[in-house]
Protein backbone atom coordinates (compact mmCIF):
# COMPACT_ATOMS: atom_id res chain seq x y z
CA UNK A 1 0.00 0.00 0.00
CA UNK A 2 1.37 3.39 -0.98
CA UNK A 3 1.82 6.00 1.74
CA UNK A 4 -0.38 9.09 1.43
CA UNK A 5 1.34 12.31 0.38
CA UNK A 6 2.73 14.56 3.13
CA UNK A 7 0.05 17.18 2.54
CA UNK A 8 -2.57 14.75 3.86
CA UNK A 9 -0.79 14.56 7.22
CA UNK A 10 -0.22 18.32 7.38
CA UNK A 11 -3.55 19.53 5.99
CA UNK A 12 -4.95 20.27 9.45
CA UNK A 13 -2.13 22.75 10.07
CA UNK A 14 -3.54 25.08 7.39
CA UNK A 15 -7.11 25.21 8.69
CA UNK A 16 -8.62 28.03 10.72
CA UNK A 17 -9.78 27.00 14.15
CA UNK A 18 -13.06 28.73 15.02
CA UNK A 19 -13.91 26.95 18.25
CA UNK A 20 -12.32 26.85 21.67
CA UNK A 21 -10.08 23.85 22.33
CA UNK A 22 -9.25 22.81 25.87
CA UNK A 23 -6.50 20.29 26.47
CA UNK A 24 -5.61 18.65 29.74
CA UNK A 25 -2.64 16.30 29.75
CA UNK A 26 -3.36 12.80 31.04
CA UNK A 27 -2.27 12.12 34.64
CA UNK A 28 1.40 11.29 34.89
CA UNK A 29 2.31 12.59 31.43
CA UNK A 30 5.91 13.78 31.25
CA UNK A 31 7.27 15.52 28.17
CA UNK A 32 10.96 15.84 27.39
CA UNK A 33 11.79 18.47 24.78
CA UNK A 34 15.32 18.23 23.41
CA UNK A 35 17.18 20.93 21.51
CA UNK A 36 20.87 20.20 20.91
CA UNK A 37 22.18 19.96 24.49
CA UNK A 38 19.19 21.52 26.25
CA UNK A 39 16.33 19.55 27.78
CA UNK A 40 12.99 20.79 29.01
CA UNK A 41 11.15 18.32 31.21
CA UNK A 42 7.54 19.15 31.98
CA UNK A 43 4.38 17.35 32.91
CA UNK A 44 1.29 17.14 35.03
CA UNK A 45 2.88 15.16 37.87
CA UNK A 46 5.84 16.62 39.82
CA UNK A 47 6.78 13.18 41.17
CA UNK A 48 7.04 11.76 37.65
CA UNK A 49 9.13 14.77 36.56
CA UNK A 50 11.58 14.17 39.41
CA UNK A 51 11.71 10.43 38.60
CA UNK A 52 12.47 11.27 34.95
CA UNK A 53 15.30 13.57 36.00
CA UNK A 54 16.76 10.84 38.23
CA UNK A 55 16.71 8.35 35.37
CA UNK A 56 18.49 10.83 33.11
CA UNK A 57 21.07 11.58 35.84
CA UNK A 58 21.91 7.87 36.03
CA UNK A 59 22.94 7.87 32.36
CA UNK A 60 24.07 11.43 31.61
CA UNK A 61 25.76 14.33 33.30
CA UNK A 62 22.95 16.87 33.62
CA UNK A 63 22.51 20.15 35.43
CA UNK A 64 19.07 21.06 36.78
CA UNK A 65 18.53 24.79 36.29
CA UNK A 66 15.25 24.79 38.19
CA UNK A 67 12.05 26.36 36.97
CA UNK A 68 12.19 27.43 33.33
CA UNK A 69 12.82 31.13 32.76
CA UNK A 70 14.32 31.03 29.26
CA UNK A 71 14.22 28.31 26.62
CA UNK A 72 14.86 28.35 22.89
CA UNK A 73 14.60 32.13 22.62
CA UNK A 74 11.42 32.30 24.68
CA UNK A 75 11.29 34.18 27.96
CA UNK A 76 8.93 32.53 30.43
CA UNK A 77 7.37 34.26 33.46
CA UNK A 78 4.91 32.62 35.85
CA UNK A 79 2.35 34.23 38.13
CA UNK A 80 -0.90 33.26 39.83
CA UNK A 81 -2.74 34.53 36.75
CA UNK A 82 -0.88 32.20 34.38
CA UNK A 83 2.23 31.97 32.23
CA UNK A 84 3.60 34.81 30.11
CA UNK A 85 5.72 33.88 27.11
CA UNK A 86 7.51 36.62 25.22
CA UNK A 87 10.34 37.06 22.74
CA UNK A 88 11.68 40.45 23.81
CA UNK A 89 15.30 39.74 22.78
CA UNK A 90 14.16 38.45 19.37
CA UNK A 91 12.06 41.60 18.87
CA UNK A 92 14.94 43.87 19.85
CA UNK A 93 17.34 42.00 17.54
CA UNK A 94 14.84 42.27 14.70
CA UNK A 95 14.43 46.03 15.25
CA UNK A 96 18.21 46.41 15.28
CA UNK A 97 18.77 44.22 12.20
CA UNK A 98 16.22 46.27 10.25
CA UNK A 99 17.95 49.50 11.23
CA UNK A 100 14.97 50.74 13.20
CA UNK A 101 16.67 51.05 16.60
CA UNK A 102 17.04 54.84 16.28
CA UNK A 103 13.52 55.36 14.94
CA UNK A 104 11.19 57.71 16.75
CA UNK A 105 7.71 56.55 17.74
CA UNK A 106 4.77 57.95 15.85
CA UNK A 107 1.05 57.84 16.27
CA UNK A 108 -1.07 55.48 14.19
CA UNK A 109 -4.76 55.12 13.56
CA UNK A 110 -4.75 51.69 15.23
CA UNK A 111 -6.75 51.62 18.43
CA UNK A 112 -4.75 50.85 21.58
CA UNK A 113 -5.28 47.32 22.98
CA UNK A 114 -7.36 46.36 19.95
CA UNK A 115 -8.11 42.62 19.84
CA UNK A 116 -7.62 41.18 16.38
CA UNK A 117 -9.94 38.38 15.29
CA UNK A 118 -10.46 36.30 12.17
CA UNK A 119 -13.38 36.74 9.78
CA UNK A 120 -14.90 33.53 11.15
CA UNK A 121 -14.90 34.91 14.69
CA UNK A 122 -16.43 38.18 13.52
CA UNK A 123 -19.17 36.37 11.59
CA UNK A 124 -20.03 34.12 14.54
CA UNK A 125 -19.93 36.96 17.03
CA UNK A 126 -17.35 35.10 19.09
CA UNK A 127 -14.64 37.04 20.82
CA UNK A 128 -11.23 35.87 21.97
CA UNK A 129 -10.72 36.29 25.68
Amino acid sequence: MEAPPDDVFNAFLQGDLVEYVYMIPPPGLVLVLVYVDDLLITGSNPTMIEASKLILQQHFKIKDLGEMKYFFGLEIARSKQGILVRQRNFSLDLISDLGLAESKPTGTSLEVNQRLTSVEFDERGTCIS
